[in-house]
């Protein structure tokens, strides 16, 4: 009897004595979190919101994995819940952030333009509230949240790379390449290498613009328009074997591409290949390219 009793002891400890409570999960979670064990943590912090479903933080943290997956839907969801529960600054700017990158600028806006209502000095509420006028062609509103965001932080990468964009689209291509160089020497990011990129080649300076879509795709060598532009480059260089090698490689990424079936046609042409050059300019033809006289 008293070893039946015994037993009885050790099985309610091993069910009951060791469980986690839910500020235990939640804790594992951040430490599984900070170790990229993304999965994980979402397994202790989903835990921990099933023990107490009326704490933001644990739906906050939760949101902030899913959206270190890259699941911005489920992120959305918990940081609304999250937001529900304890309206704070943080929890507005990530609901704009997973707006941002569902291309919702308008909904976006609307999220960081609470946020700077909680926390004014916060400089990343104006570093993508700045992104999504761009994107909606307010360009003059966007430059006014960039040039405030860079004053309240200097070291904002992302905030002189949107700056340069804007700089680039009202065609101060001086002023954008300054904002690309300001970008780049704080962190390198393969599109702050096109971008500076681009804003050489419109100024024609083919062999710097070469360089830094080249640079660009040391960074993602899968973004397809970095062996468009470079090709283009070589293109106007009179490097028809480099060229015709860039093109290939957009059209091996980007099918779709008229432009680059195009401009490969033409230096076929150049290099006395006359029959594959009829062939990819019916190709881009057939795509709907028309190339500007």
């Amino acid at each position: 009897m008293k070893k039946l009793l015994l037993t009885s002891v050790l099985c309610f400890f091993a069910v009951f004595g060791f469980a986690q409570t839910a500020q235990e999960a939640y804790l594992e979670g951040n430490q599984l979190y900070k170790e990229l064990k993304y999965q994980d943590a979402l397994v202790k912090f989903t835990q921990a919101i099933r023990m107490n479903g009326s704490n933001g933080d644990y739906y906050f943290d939760r949101g902030l994995t899913y959206y270190a997956m890259l699941n911005d839907s489920m992120a959305l969801i918990d940081f609304k819940k999250s937001l529900s529960i304890k309206p704070v600054y943080d929890a507005y700017y990530n609901i704009g952030l997973c707006l941002y990158n569902q291309k919702k600028y308008t909904e976006a806006i609307a999220q960081f333009t609470k946020s700077t209502e909680l926390k004014g000095d916060y400089a990343n509420n104006y570093v993508y509230r700045g992104a999504c006028k761009y994107f909606l062609a307010k360009d003059d509103e966007a430059m006014a949240d960039l040039n405030l965001a860079i004053a309240l932080n200097a070291e904002s990468a992302n905030a002189y790379y949107y700056r340069g964009l804007v700089k680039y689209q009202k065609a101060d291509d001086a002023g954008a390449i300054a904002d690309y160089n300001k970008s780049i020497a704080l962190k390198p990011m393969y599109d702050a290498y096109y971008a500076r990129g681009n804003s050489k080649y419109m100024t024609k300076d083919y062999e710097g613009a070469k360089s830094d879509y080249s640079l660009s795709i040391a960074l993602k060598p899968t973004y397809a328009n970095n062996y468009l532009y470079r090709g283009m480059c070589n293109y106007f260089l009179a490097k028809d074997a480099e060229a015709i090698d860039d093109f290939t490689k957009t059209i091996e990424l980007n099918p779709s591409s008229g432009q680059a079936y195009y401009y490969r046609g033409m230096c076929r042409s150049y290099a006395g290949d006359k029959p594959g050059s009829e062939v990819d300019i019916k190709k881009s033809e057939s795509l709907g390219y028309k190339a500007t006289k």
